[in-house]
């Protein structure tokens, strides 16, 4: 539940165009909030630049799994 908490936030930006989850050990996880599991940063960044045109803008936050 802390995780769904920690990253819901990010489900507010109102400029995303979409969010990109890389690397969930549970893809359905972050599907289930809307996002887009990707299995690393690498594709998620090839995913949006698919989607958005390779001019488009990124941000990168990384949550880590254990403190």
């Amino acid at each position: 539940m802390h995780a769904i908490l920690a990253t819901h936030p990010l489900k507010r930006l109102k400029h995303a165009g979409r969010v990109f989850a890389a690397g969930a050990e549970n893809p359905a996880i972050p599907a289930r909030l809307g996002y887009t599991p990707t299995a690393t940063v690498e594709e998620a960044i090839r995913q949006a630049e698919a989607i958005h045109g390779p001019e488009c803008s990124l941000v990168c936050v990384e949550i880590p799994t254990r403190l």
